[in-house]
């Protein structure tokens, strides 16, 4: 049965003088942090755009200065551009995260991208794993003198090795390799044969399974943790943190939605940057004098363009470190 919703009764409580603040307030208390910030970026950019459009020239300092000198009417409706844009970002961030993340599969347009992407990144992941093999054996040949360079026994660098192989180690003593186990071979190699072998394999755990893959990196960083969140049959990501998010402490769910507001943030910035920088050329480059100046606003937008959409790559991979976190500690049933 639905529980009678507080708001109303308070509003009917309320004067008629105060209806309008109250309904302001429950409407600015349904924005999220993740919509404002990308609403101002996109309307101030907006803003400053039409301004150098409207004054004929690229003088940054100008355009601020009458910017800030206009009149109160117009930055009321700055004010209310900004709360429809925080309205209409945050109706489409979910949209825009699954378009970065390379699920095209309703733009038909997108059809021949999609596949040319998908395929550059299976070949990708196949050099990754070619050079992480060539890495790995450079490494143990090297480790291999090191050790029988100070006299560790034969049996125990064999072991090693077939277990570097992928080979079954039956016919060894357990105790034997326990002991190979304990050793290891990686403390015997250099530390920048290491810290290459370590980059490659961070590379490597980015990628899902070769026939998961998608167009982009954004999508293959979530979708390869997702693989290794051990969901239940039938069980969506959506499903996993909803039946688990009570469980957790509450630190942990102060890290979750942190993570989660800033993908949202760094996706919907990705995506206005983007679109910032096919608005502003045609906006700005209106005589030919004006070529450079267009130019360049369009080279600046395509950088934050990038720096934000690699900005959500690391802030995916925060983020499925906690939902990790999240499915160790709690489970499936939602029932502590």
């Amino acid at each position: 049965m639905a529980q009678p919703d507080p708001s109303r009764r308070e509003n009917a409580d309320a004067r008629p003088g105060e209806t309008f603040s109250l309904f302001v307030t429950r409407v600015l208390d349904q924005l999220s942090l993740s919509s404002w910030l990308p609403a101002i970026m996109v309307v101030c950019n907006l803003a400053l755009i039409l301004q150098l459009r409207s004054q004929h020239n690229f003088d940054l300092g100008q355009a601020i200065t009458s910017l800030t000198a206009k009149p109160l009417g117009i930055l009321i409706v700055l004010l209310l551009s900004i709360i429809v844009a925080s309205v209409v970002t945050q109706a489409f961030e979910f949209e825009v995260i699954r378009l970065l993340e390379g699920y095209w599969g309703s733009f038909k347009f997108l059809g021949g991208l999609s596949k040319m992407r998908t395929h550059s990144h299976v070949r990708r992941l196949e050099r990754f794993e070619e050079r992480y093999r060539a890495y790995s054996r450079q490494a143990f040949s090297q480790a291999r003198e090191e050790m029988l360079d100070k006299k560790v026994d034969r049996d125990i660098v064999d072991i090693l090795e077939r277990q570097r192989r992928g080979e079954l180690v039956d016919n060894y003593e357990p105790a034997r390799v326990a002991a190979a186990i304990k050793l290891g071979w990686r403390r015997y190699v250099s530390p920048e044969l290491l810290r290459r072998i370590d980059a490659i394999e961070s590379r490597i755990k980015e990628y899902p399974s070769p026939h998961r893959i998608l167009p982009t990196r954004l999508g293959n960083t979530l979708r390869s943790s997702e693989d290794r969140l051990h969901l239940e049959p039938r069980e969506a990501l959506e499903d996993f943190v909803y039946n688990r998010y009570r469980q957790v402490t509450p630190d942990l769910k102060i890290q979750h939605d942190q993570f989660r507001s800033r993908l949202n943030i760094y996706c919907l910035l990705a995506f206005i940057f983007s679109a910032l920088a096919i608005v502003s050329p045609v906006a700005l480059i209106h005589r030919g004098a004006d070529l450079a100046g267009g130019v360049t606003f369009t080279v600046v937008y395509v950088i934050l363009a990038v720096v934000s959409y690699q900005a959500a790559i690391a802030s995916a991979r925060g983020y499925v470190s906690v939902l990790r976190v999240i499915g160790s500690q709690s489970s499936p049933s939602g029932r502590g």
